[in-house]
């Protein structure tokens, strides 16, 4: 709203002075410059400099409401955030507590562990998605988007291979999944990319309206055929003819397709001539035509025919890296400049809904989403802007997912392998955290691995590296024996509780018992 207010006094302001100046241009050119001095050019001057602070002040007035809406969603983050914290740290005290009393305590639990789980959901649908997977860019195929380690790599490896032969292709895959996307590709990275590429989708029409669509007619052919017409046979000569839900025709017009796939001649209906053609054909399916053809409702010599060379598309739920790259090409293709990105809870639940209908389904969900987003005035797309069924299927696997924020901190730092920057990633990975409290986390972690494996440092070391890997387990080892040093010379210190979640004060208690009873900890 600030932004459009601006926009408008901007503009009102800019049309006054363009008009003043027409006017001035046209004064000078009429009378003399002398005469214009005091009522025409002194005004003009004092509006221009009038007009420049204006501007001015406004700009500055704009930048600081942009600051104070930054500073209050930066504050409800922040709140967020520590009750998050609280109800973390109660949840050791009731974990212990649950043989004591089993059935109150685990009830109890439990309904900590969704509060938890809501507070994440809300503080992820506050931050922006944090997800860095940069697309691979294939230089034969740029409009086909994927990520690095995506199954699609490997079907634009067949794509390449087959790229230099005429070899019939048949495409399976669901709804949805980009067939069509694919046969492109394939005729766009062939020996006939300059000749047409005619696409018919063979479902959508009934077999005497799919025979003249294909085949052509001659004036007078049937009722209506007032004029000769070329089939698309014909309008692919020289090119490509993809052939969409090859599965959805007849027997009797799959035997006149087997004639012209195997002759490359036919006629059109009403005339007698034969016409040759020289058309590469691709087909699809997203039925699987091997089992048609078992139970008799495809003919097999056709099928034959067309399974020169087999592709299988996968579906999108096993494509789940590609989501948020596909997420953010739909905003860009469809024009939402203004929606900058998703929140880290929106992209959650993209990435667990499984997608029935593919990538189809995806893109108007986005299309719907932005347009929500927009209309509310947000730059990013939060959970609310999705459609009740991706979020209502979501729900379940999500819960079903509950680790506590130590265990995504160990899970993180052990697949970074507890690198020197292994801090500063895990504390960008889990949602822009604050590095401090990763690190204090984790030195509550060493005090509790410490405290079970018996002040034992190279066992603790190996239960939190959870490897074999030496030099892993020695970076850990020189972790905790920091922290002990630490313990060791400034026992009992109050500013050793300082920042340490409350949860592991009891563990660094004991820490200091086992000090001061039995002297210093060693390897």
């Amino acid at each position: 709203m600030l932004g459009a207010r601006f926009s408008f006094q901007w503009r009102t302001s800019l049309a006054t002075a363009v008009l003043l100046s027409v006017y001035l241009i046209a004064a000078l050119l009429i009378f003399r410059m002398i005469h214009l001095a005091l009522p025409l050019v002194a005004p003009a001057m004092v509006f221009f400099m009038t007009l420049s602070v204006v501007l001015v002040v406004d700009y500055r007035g704009i930048r600081k409401s942009g600051e104070i809406v930054r500073s209050l969603y930066e504050q409800q983050i922040h709140k967020k955030q520590q009750e998050l914290f609280e109800a973390e740290a109660n949840i050791q005290q009731l974990q212990e507590q649950k043989t004591l009393f089993a059935s109150e305590s685990k009830q109890l639990l439990e309904e900590k562990q969704q509060d938890i789980l809501r507070l994440e959901k809300e503080l992820r649908d506050l931050q922006t998605s944090t997800q860095k997977i940069v697309p691979a860019v294939h230089p034969r195929y740029t409009t086909i988007i994927h990520a690095p380690n995506s199954s699609i790599v490997h079907v634009l490896q067949l794509v390449d291979k087959v790229s230099s032969d005429d070899i019939p292709v048949l495409i399976s895959g669901e709804t949805g999944t980009g067939k069509e996307v694919f046969a492109r590709a394939i005729h766009e990275s062939s020996k006939r990319p300059n000749k047409s590429f005619i696409a018919v989708n063979c479902g959508a029409l009934p077999e005497t309206l799919l025979e003249s669509e294909l085949f052509g007619h001659d004036k007078g052919a049937f009722t209506g055929a007032t004029s000769q017409r070329k089939g698309r046979f014909e309008l692919a000569d020289g090119g490509t003819l993809f052939l969409d839900e090859i599965t959805e025709t007849t027997p009797a017009f799959q035997a006149k397709l087997l004639r012209v796939l195997q002759e490359g001649t036919f006629e059109r209906l009403g005339s007698e001539k034969t016409i040759k053609v020289d058309v590469r054909i691709i087909a699809a399916s997203s039925k699987n035509i091997a089992d048609q053809v078992q139970k008799e409702q495809f003919r097999q010599d056709l099928y034959y025919r067309l399974n020169g060379f087999p592709i299988e598309l996968p579906p999108l739920r096993e494509r789940r890296d590609d989501i948020p790259l596909l997420a953010k090409h739909f905003l860009k293709k469809h024009g939402y400049e203004k929606i900058v990105d998703f929140s880290e809870r929106a992209l959650d639940v993209l990435q667990a809904y499984r997608w029935p209908g593919n990538v189809r389904e995806l893109e108007n969900n986005i299309r719907r989403a932005a347009i929500l987003a927009q209309s509310d005035g947000r730059k990013i797309i939060q959970e609310i802007d999705l459609p009740a069924p991706v979020r209502e299927i979501t729900l379940e696997a999500l819960q079903n997912q509950y680790q506590s924020l130590d265990e995504q901190i160990l899970e993180t730092l052990r697949s970074l392998k507890f690198s020197h920057s292994s801090i500063s990633q895990t504390a960008q990975a889990l949602g822009n955290k604050d590095r401090g409290t990763i690190t204090e986390y984790f030195r509550g972690l060493c005090f509790v691995s410490l405290v079970r494996e018996k002040m034992n440092i190279d066992a603790a070391a190996r239960s939190i590296a959870a490897t074999e890997d030496k030099a892993v387990i020695d970076k850990v080892r020189g972790k905790l024996s920091e922290y002990l040093r630490k313990v060791q010379s400034d026992a009992p210190s109050q500013t050793l509780y300082k920042g340490l979640p409350k949860k592991y004060h009891q563990d660094l208690d004991q820490i200091i018992d086992y000090i001061n009873k039995n002297g210093n900890i060693v390897s």
